[in-house]
């Protein structure tokens, strides 16, 4: 089997923490300043705007249930041109 070739589409995120977001990826940290919009390949995009918004998630002391509150963070994450 040929392995799949990682989608490279330009992705972009906003990180709306009041705080920067730096996460490892294959041994490099990937860093999103806060609330400002970054630039990534969608495959690298997708993996950082899940992480984030589990951190969002679990952070925000809503009563709402989680894959609810997972859902509302990556909408507000990833940015739609």
């Amino acid at each position: 089997m040929i392995p799949k070739e990682p989608d490279i589409t330009p992705t972009f995120l906003y990180n709306p923490s009041k705080d920067d977001f730096i996460y490892p990826y294959n041994g490099q940290d990937q860093f999103m300043p806060s609330r400002e919009i970054t630039t990534f390949p969608k495959f690298l995009a997708d993996h950082l705007a899940k992480h984030l918004a589990q951190k969002l998630a679990l952070e925000d002391g809503s009563k709402i249930h989680y894959e609810d509150r997972l859902a509302r963070w990556l909408d507000k994450i990833y940015v739609k041109l």
